[in-house]
């Protein structure tokens, strides 16, 4: 998807998996795709914005798995208070609820703390001199926001001024609930049954 934008302007570009996805979610999970596709639009869109004019030009991209809900240390980015409650969207004891992670940096001109305090704000920009320089209301790290929190999870940011940003966030999702007869692969169900049946 940004792979022209990315060669135009340079910069390299890196999606990185963590062995967690394959151990703690070998057959995959459920969720909201096209939600979570919104939010790292929006992230990469905005490190993408960023980036494209500094001496320095990366942007990384990582995914992750857990069982457990990220901590502040997990995130190494400042949580936001939230301004949806998750405490419906809970997954229901016989479900296993599973965290899936992300993280995307870069390598652009980066954030003092005034501006992000303002960010992920509805129609807020960091500074003047982003909506001068990068155009664009602010919306779209809002919308990130909200649609991290509707389901589930949260997102912070860390950055340093003319180093790079760094935004992670994570949502809630659960483990699809195989059928007893599942015998280890998606594309060879067997009844225990059958295993047990004497050949013809």
């Amino acid at each position: 998807m940004f792979e022209a934008e990315l060669q135009s302007a340079k910069i390299d570009a890196e999606v990185k998996t963590s062995d967690s996805v394959d151990k703690l979610a070998p057959h995959g999970l459920l969720f909201d795709f096209s939600r979570v596709l919104q939010i790292l639009i929006n992230l990469v869109t905005n490190a993408l914005k960023f980036t494209r004019h500094g001496q320095s030009r990366s942007i990384r991209l990582t995914l992750g798995v857990s069982l457990n809900r990220p901590s502040n240390d997990d995130t190494s980015a400042t949580p936001l208070p939230r301004i949806h409650s998750d405490r419906n969207l809970r997954t229901p004891s016989t479900e296993v609820e599973v965290f899936l992670h992300f993280t995307v940096q870069d390598t652009g001109v980066g954030l003092t703390v005034e501006e992000m305090a303002m960010l992920f704000q509805r129609f807020s920009q960091a500074s003047p001199r982003t909506h001068v320089q990068y155009g664009r209301s602010g919306l779209g790290l809002f919308n990130a926001r909200e649609l991290a929190e509707i389901q589930g999870g949260q997102i912070g940011v860390s950055s340093e001024y003319g180093i790079g940003t760094l935004f992670r966030f994570y949502i809630s999702t659960k483990r699809p609930q195989l059928p007893e007869f599942y015998n280890g692969s998606i594309d060879n169900l067997s009844l225990r049954e059958k295993s047990n049946a004497t050949p013809e």
